[in-house]
C-alpha cells in the first residue's frame, strides 16, 4: 500500500459509517427513481402518446409529437431512444396513407433529427448560455483546462 493510500485509509476508518451507509443508501434511491422509474414510466406515457394520437392527421400528430419531444430531451434523466421510437410508430403510422412506407420513414427520421439538434441548441443557448457567466458554473465544467482548450 502506498503512502498516500494508507493517508486515504486512515481518513476513512474515521468516518461514521452509520452516516456513510445511509448517504449510500440515499444515492441507491436517487438511482433508482431517475434510472428505473422514470425510464419505465417515459415508456408508459409515450405508450399513451401512440394511443392518444392515433386518430389525429399527420400535422397535428407532429406538432404534439414535437412540443412533446423537446420537452422530453430537455429532461436529463429521460432517455432519448423511447423519443426515438415513438416518433417513428406514431409519424410513420400516420404518414403512411399520404407518404408511403418510405416516406414516413424518413419523414419520421427527418423529424427526429430536428427534434434532437433543436433541443441541443435550445440547451446550449437556454440554459449553458445563461449559466456561462457563474464562476462556480465555469470552475465545475473546467473552462480553463486543456482538454476544454484543446
Amino acid at each position: 500500500v502506498t503512502v498516500r493510500a494508507k493517508q486515504q485509509l486512515t481518513v476513512m476508518r474515521s468516518w461514521d459509517r452509520a452516516k456513510v451507509l445511509t448517504y449510500a443508501i440515499y444515492w441507491g434511491i436517487a438511482y433508482m427513481i431517475l434510472q428505473v422509474l422514470v425510464a419505465n414510466l417515459t415508456v408508459v406515457f409515450l405508450s399513451w402518446m401512440i394511443e392518444y394520437t392515433a386518430g389525429f392527421g399527420l400535422v397535428a400528430v407532429t406538432a404534439i409529437m414535437c412540443a412533446v419531444g423537446v420537452m422530453m430531451f430537455l429532461l436529463p434523466p429521460v432517455p432519448g431512444v423511447p423519443v426515438y421510437l415513438t416518433l417513428g410508430i406514431v409519424l410513420a403510422a400516420q404518414g403512411n396513407k399520404t407518404l408511403g412506407w418510405a416516406g414516413s420513414i424518413l419523414y419520421s427520421t427527418g423529424v427526429g433529427l430536428v427534434l434532437k439538434l433543436f433541443s441541443s441548441a435550445l440547451q446550449q443557448k437556454m440554459i449553458g448560455e445563461n449559466l456561462s457567466h457563474y464562476v462556480k458554473v465555469r470552475q465545475f465544467v473546467s473552462i480553463n483546462s486543456t482538454l476544454m482548450k484543446g
